[in-house]
């Protein structure tokens, strides 16, 4: 029951960063757009970039409020997960390699748990994919910039600098754990530390 709950948790947290990442390749869309339109009769108004400066600081927002909605539990679930493989894997490796016998040979139960390790991985998988939309979209802005270089006084200029500065200090990155953004980067950290705990358990019971 309790595995169920923290996959049906992992899979909603999935989808609330999925969308947030949905809306942020719109406003990409937005930006590019406009930076294709630069330099012919169309004219990029303050009012543009100010409603692109709103949405980018709902998307900050979001980024915030999810991380306070589902951070806990979060890292909480994925604690879990982590002693419960350790477990499995020691169990496996102590009773399959070394002792011959047999343990959990079922290819249903271990297709299960693999299932259930990619679950809980895809919203590390989102968090990733968010923070790649975060360097997309300074490159964008920072194009538009440089494609404007020739309106050196023009306001619109100015609050496009502006703008990238507020992207800058405010990245898009869900932060679960204090300042530390989440990323790809925690997955081959966890995988570390399941094997170094494998490693130890089977040490101190003298099996390597």
């Amino acid at each position: 029951m309790w595995r169920c709950t923290l996959v049906h948790e992992s899979f909603m947290l999935f989808i609330a960063i999925m969308t947030i990442v949905d809306l942020s390749k719109t406003l990409i869309s937005l930006m590019v757009e406009a930076q294709q339109r630069c330099g012919t009769s169309d004219v990029i108004t303050g009012e543009t970039v100010k409603g692109w400066v709103e949405l980018y600081q709902e998307l900050v927002n979001c980024c915030d409020k999810v991380a306070v909605c589902f951070g806990c539990q979060y890292i909480f679930s994925l604690t879990c997960t982590i002693v419960h493989y350790v477990n499995v894997v020691y169990n496996f490796i102590y009773f399959n390699v070394f002792k011959t016998l047999e343990f959990d040979d079922n290819f249903k139960l271990w297709f299960l748990m693999i299932g259930y390790v990619m679950i809980m991985s895809l919203p590390i998988v989102a968090t990733q994919m968010a923070s790649n939309q975060w360097v997309r979209c300074q490159r964008v802005i920072a194009r538009l910039h440089n494609n404007m270089i020739d309106d050196v006084n023009t306001a619109e200029r100015k609050m496009i600098k502006d703008f990238i500065r507020v992207i800058k200090k405010h990245p898009l990155q869900i932060r679960f754990m204090s300042k530390v953004p989440v990323g790809i980067f925690l997955l081959p950290a966890i995988l570390t530390a399941v094997v170094n705990h494998v490693i130890i358990l089977l040490q101190f019971n003298h099996v390597v």
